[in-house]
């Protein structure tokens, strides 16, 4: 019979493929029953594990997959042919926001959209598109050969996956190793969930804002350990606290004004000899000495001021807003100088919030225009900035 001049993969690989998985080629179990059959084995045979990086659930195996796998199928097969009991752990990720975009790609494609469907109706049209982008990738491992135990498969949405996460966090927690607080995150508004920070995971988006310089005006200043005049002096000096900012509309949730040492000290040196000076602001740093200032027409009354090297001094007028709830370095800045909780200006859903008083409910771009325009009309925005 003559022999075809060519090698025809499909009329072989398959069947043989099937075959490796009938027998169970990739369990660690059969593999040591195969080689103790008819022998008394004394020594436990060495085992030798791959943990399958899960691809995203989301989309098909690519050429990096493929690559991937042949360097773990080799060497998984390398150890079987060693002894070894040698597991490849195979297992696909739940892919989270990712996964979420996808659907609501393809929910739009369809005319819907997440709220059309109740959670029950969006659960199952998500469960539907899993279980086939599962089996699609499991062909395609097919094709491949891979041969990992598929008995032992793992989705990271399993229940046994789940279970496992459940328990961990809980002996976590009971051991004291991490613990719940409010941590400032990197928020979808589109999507409402948190959004990875980690560098190349996030887009930024690079553009000119005009920096809004306003001021800060004295409402209360506590400084028990002081005389009269000196008080008298200091009020005067710190009566205006001059600060910059892109996000004007971040100014009710305000917790502090960060100024940097040597802001302060040209300040006060126009009032006081350098030792006084030097003696404030020791004062000041362990909180001797607190002042408070407020914004009348926005209704701000909660402003304490303090002193941080953090600041860039050449950075506006040297002088920080601190709004825990809308910047990370701000947020760090008030952990280390006053920390508990601290109100957020907006909200999850884009607007901003109760605490922003009669702006509530406005939109971000709205509440930037109308806050700088009461700012404006009541003079908090000097013509001539000065520090």
């Amino acid at each position: 019979m003559p022999l075809s001049p060519n090698y025809d993969p499909k009329k072989y690989e398959q069947d043989i493929y099937t075959l490796w998985m009938s027998h169970k080629l990739g369990s660690p179990e059969m593999q040591e029953k195969v080689q103790t059959q008819g022998s008394v084995v004394d020594t436990i045979p060495k085992t030798y594990t791959i943990l399958m990086p899960p691809p995203n659930l989301t989309g098909e195996l690519h050429a990096g997959h493929a690559f991937q796998h042949y360097l773990m199928d080799t060497l998984i097969r390398i150890h079987r042919q060693k002894g070894y009991k040698a597991l490849w752990y195979p297992g696909v990720d739940h892919a989270g926001i990712q996964m979420e975009g996808v659907l609501g790609k393809l929910l739009k494609e369809q005319g819907k959209s997440r709220q059309d469907l109740s959670d029950e109706e969006f659960l199952e049209f998500a469960w539907q598109k899993a279980n086939e982008w599962r089996n699609r990738q499991q062909e395609q491992a097919t094709v491949l050969g891979d041969s990992p135990d598929y008995d032992r498969q793992l989705f990271t949405l399993d229940d046994r996956a789940t279970k496992m996460v459940y328990f961990a966090f809980k002996k976590y927690w009971q051991d004291g190793l991490i613990y719940k607080s409010p941590y400032l995150i990197n928020w979808s508004i589109g999507l409402q969930t948190a959004l990875s920070d980690v560098a190349g995971e996030i887009e930024y988006e690079t553009r000119i804002d005009p920096l809004i310089t306003f001021e800060y005006r004295l409402e209360t200043l506590e400084a028990p350990n002081l005389d009269q005049v000196t008080k008298e002096k200091l009020t005067t000096c710190l009566n205006k606290i001059l600060v910059s900012t892109v996000r004007p509309e971040t100014i009710f949730g305000d917790v502090a004004v960060a100024i940097h040492p040597t802001i302060l000290k040209q300040k006060l040196l126009s009032y006081f000899d350098d030792q006084t000076t030097q003696n404030i602001i020791l004062k000041i740093k362990n909180k001797e000495i607190v002042a408070y200032y407020s914004i009348k027409p926005l209704e701000v009354t909660r402003v304490v001021l303090i002193i941080a090297e953090e600041v860039d001094p050449n950075f506006g007028t040297g002088a920080l807003k601190i709004t825990p709830g809308s910047d990370i370095s701000d947020y760090h800045i008030f952990q280390k100088y006053i920390g508990g909780p601290f109100p957020n200006a907006i909200g999850r859903n884009g607007l901003l919030t109760e605490v922003c008083g009669r702006f509530a409910g406005m939109s971000v771009l709205e509440a930037r225009v109308e806050v700088l325009r009461t700012l404006l009309e009541s003079g908090y925005v000097p013509l001539k900035q000065s520090s």
